[in-house]
C-alpha cells in the first residue's frame, strides 16, 4: 500500500492527482459522506445541510446507487458534490488489480448515467487502501484521488454527543477535509451541533471541488 509520507509527496507535487486536505492558509474546510446513499439518514443530512446552506461531497457506492438512484439525482439536484467510492467496498488486494481498477470505471460511468451528465473523477478508496499499480492505472484515466485530513470517527462513536464533542475538543484545522458516513444515525443527529461548533470557530464550509482548485492555483 501507499505510504502515508508518499501520499502527503504525491499530494504536495501533484494536487490534481491526490488531495489529502485544502489550503491551510484559509479558514475553509470541506465535508464528506462515504457510503451512501442510505435511505433513512442521506435524506436527513440532506435537509440539515439544506438548512444551513452547506455543501458537502457524497462518496456514493455503486452497489447502493443503483438500488437508490433517486437518492443520488437528489443529492446531485440539491447542489452537492457526488464522487466515487467504488461498489463492493474492497481492497485491491481482495479484488486484484484489474477487477478493482474496472470496478472503478464502471462505478463513475453508473454515476454519470443516473444524474445525466458527466461527474469528476473524485475517487477515495474504500478504508483508505491502494496499490501502487492501481493507484497508477487509475491516474493515468483521470482519477482524482481524494483522502481526508480528519476522521470524525462516526464510525466507532456510536453517541452523537459524543461524536459532537470530539470536535470541540480537538477542534479541526483550516483547510481539513472531514470524513463523515452517511449511513450511520449518529452522524446526521450530530451535525447540527458540530456545523455550529466550526461557525463559532469562525470556520466556513466550502465544496470540495472550490477547496481543490483554490489549493491548486
Amino acid at each position: 500500500m501507499i505510504g502515508a509520507l508518499l501520499k502527503e509527496a504525491i499530494a504536495m507535487l501533484a494536487p490534481q492527482v491526490l488531495a489529502i486536505h485544502g489550503d491551510r492558509r484559509t479558514s475553509r474546510v470541506a465535508i464528506t459522506f462515504d457510503d451512501g446513499p442510505h435511505p433513512e439518514h442521506t435524506p436527513t443530512l440532506l435537509d440539515i445541510l439544506d438548512d444551513c446552506g452547506t455543501p458537502a461531497t457524497f462518496f456514493l457506492q455503486g452497489s447502493q446507487a443503483q438500488k437508490h438512484p433517486e437518492l443520488v439525482r437528489t443529492i446531485h439536484q440539491r447542489g452537492h458534490e457526488i464522487g466515487n467510492h467504488g461498489s463492493t467496498h474492497q481492497k485491491p488486494g481482495e479484488l486484484g488489480t484489474a477487477a478493482y481498477v474496472q470496478e472503478i470505471v464502471d462505478t463513475h460511468a453508473l454515476l454519470c448515467d443516473i444524474v445525466g451528465q458527466s461527474l469528476a473523477k473524485h475517487f477515495r478508496p474504500p478504508y483508505g487502501a491502494t496499490s501502487p499499480s492501481t493507484f497508477i492505472q487509475l491516474a493515468r484515466q483521470g482519477f482524482q484521488f481524494i483522502y481526508w485530513s480528519r476522521d470524525s470517527r462516526d464510525s466507532w462513536l456510536k453517541q452523537s454527543a459524543e461524536l459532537s464533542a470530539a470536535f470541540e475538543k480537538e477542534p479541526v484545522r483550516p483547510g481539513d477535509i472531514v470524513l463523515f458516513h452517511d449511513d450511520y444515525a449518529q452522524t446526521a443527529k450530530a451535525l447540527p451541533s458540530i456545523l455550529r461548533t466550526w461557525a463559532h470557530q469562525g470556520l466556513q464550509v466550502q465544496a470540495l471541488s472550490d477547496m481543490l482548485a483554490s489549493r491548486s492555483r
